[in-house]
């Protein structure tokens, strides 16, 4: 895949290769995602299939072509995503990463490779959920210039039932942010903000 062959691998991961996953790649995919996710409810065989046809299921393999991680991102409005994108955004639906070699830093990998194809598909922002209680995936996302704007206490659910999400935006172009929202939220005193660990509602 071109866009992805732009990707910088850090030298202790070359051999990594990041491809984009066709239906033929379905069944493995939910398989890994299950396996990452255990407890949580994991996608549908489906819902992978509604991505595909509205965006992109990446792969992350190993040297040997193990598939060790995975990403998906959409780029138009399907009828299973609650969120309803605007023309210019993409919406970076999850990532999974073998449990075996979790914090290894490629979810950053994959996390560059869901900008790189919001960009090559026109869109100007990325937006994502993630669950309050995911340290892991928030700090993961700090880091790829992600910021919180909003929190939804119900967005697939009761919070008893784990349903509530942080909702997160990134500009496609690296480090920046979509200020707008955020001046917008803050304006509103409706965003949420963290500062390392720690959660305040402002």
């Amino acid at each position: 895949d071109g866009v992805l062959s732009k990707i910088d691998i850090p030298e202790e991961q070359k051999g990594l290769q990041l491809i984009t996953g066709t239906s033929a790649d379905i069944s493995q995919v939910k398989e890994l995602d299950d396996l990452a996710f255990g407890q949580h409810q994991g996608i549908s065989e489906a819902e992978l299939q509604e991505i595909i046809d509205n965006g992109f299921v990446i792969l992350l393999k190993d040297p040997e072509g193990n598939l060790i991680g995975e990403a998906q991102l959409i780029t138009k409005q399907t009828p299973g995503l609650k969120y309803q994108l605007a023309d210019n955004e993409a919406y970076a639906y999850g990532t999974a990463i073998h449990p075996e070699i979790q914090g290894k830093g490629l979810g950053q990998i994959t996390g560059e490779a869901q900008r790189l194809l919001a960009k090559q598909a026109g869109k100007e922002t990325i937006v994502l959920t993630v669950r309050a209680e995911n340290v892991a995936s928030l700090r993961s996302r700090f880091k790829q210039g992600f910021q919180v704007t909003n929190f939804d206490p119900e967005y697939y659910g009761s919070a008893e039932e784990g349903g509530s999400r942080i909702i997160m935006k990134s500009s496609v172009e690296r480090g920046q942010t979509p200020e707008k929202e955020l001046l917008k939220l803050i304006k509103s005193n409706s965003i949420a903000t963290f500062n390392g660990q720690n959660f305040d509602e402002q």
